[in-house]
C-alpha cells in the first residue's frame, strides 16, 4: 500500500539524495509565503491560484531544471532492471 512512497530506494545513494529531498519543497513554500505576504489583499481565490501558479512556474524555470549527472550513468546501466522491478509491483 505505501510502497509508492519508497520508490526512491530503488536508486543508488547519490541519486536518492537528489530525488528524496525536502529542500526544493521548502524553497517553493518559502517563495509562496513571501509572495503572499507582499500582497496584503487579493481580489478573488482565482487570482491567488493564478499568482501561486506563476510563482511555481518561475521557480521551475530557475531551479528544477538542474541535471543529475549521477542519474544518467545509473539509468543507462540499470534501464532493464528498473522496468522489470516496476512491473513486478
Amino acid at each position: 500500500r505505501n510502497s509508492a512512497y519508497f520508490t526512491y530506494m530503488d536508486f543508488p545513494a547519490q541519486v536518492q539524495r537528489c530525488i528524496y529531498t525536502t529542500n526544493w519543497i521548502e524553497r517553493l513554500n518559502r517563495k509562496y509565503r513571501r509572495t503572499i505576504q507582499m500582497r496584503t489583499s487579493m481580489p478573488s481565490e482565482k487570482s491567488v491560484i493564478f499568482l501561486l501558479a506563476a510563482v511555481a512556474m518561475e521557480e521551475t524555470k530557475t531551479t528544477y531544471e538542474r541535471r543529475i549527472y549521477q542519474f544518467k550513468n545509473w539509468k543507462e546501466k540499470n534501464k532493464i532492471t528498473v522496468e522489470v522491478q516496476r512491473k513486478e509491483r
